[in-house]
């Protein structure tokens, strides 16, 4: 979002209560936060971060415009809008 730390400190809260609410349905593997937190900064491609970790898909991208990315096929990437 921008180099300011208040913006990264909201940044990484919605991130964590993203990941905390996916993980209360038992159908979602979820990667933990200490692993996606991790990966933070790391300039590299979804669906190979994806595959590395054995997850179906990716969730990348800002609050304004997610995009669910699918590891396995090109074809499976959905733009997301919340309400």
């Amino acid at each position: 979002m921008s180099n300011d730390p208040e913006q990264e400190y909201f940044s990484d809260g919605l991130t964590e209560d993203i990941i905390t609410e996916l993980s209360r349905f038992p159908d979602i593997l979820t990667i933990s936060r200490n692993t996606s937190f991790g990966l933070k900064g790391v300039a590299a491609d979804a669906r190979e971060l994806g595959q590395k970790l054995g997850v179906r898909f990716c969730l990348e991208g800002g609050v304004r415009k997610p995009v669910l990315v699918s590891s396995r096929s090109k074809a499976d990437t959905v733009t997301l809008k919340f309400q």
